[in-house]
């Protein structure tokens, strides 16, 4: 419970932007996209959205491919290349 708080704090008063995200795992164990859970106000400034317009808890990944599916494309075009890459 103490940790929640000093986290909250350290959000909200640091000087920086500040977004906190939680991964998201297939059932391999393989992160596949990530939720954000929390933001500070400049994040929001920076971003031009209030917090409840970033729609917390929310899946970021799923929201692209359906509403920027071109954006989404370049994005699963780039980590195939990185793990073609790997395979290699």
């Amino acid at each position: 419970m103490i940790m929640k708080v000093i986290k909250k704090e350290i959000i909200k008063k640091t000087p920086l932007a500040m977004v906190i995200c939680e991964a998201v795992y297939s059932d391999q164990g393989l992160p596949v996209d990530y939720r954000t859970l929390d933001a500070n106000e400049l994040f929001e400034k920076n971003l031009g959205l209030k917090k409840a317009d970033i729609r917390l808890n929310r899946k970021i990944l799923s929201e692209i491919a359906v509403n920027e599916p071109l954006a989404f494309k370049q994005i699963v075009k780039e980590v195939q290349a990185v793990e073609n890459k790997n395979n290699k």
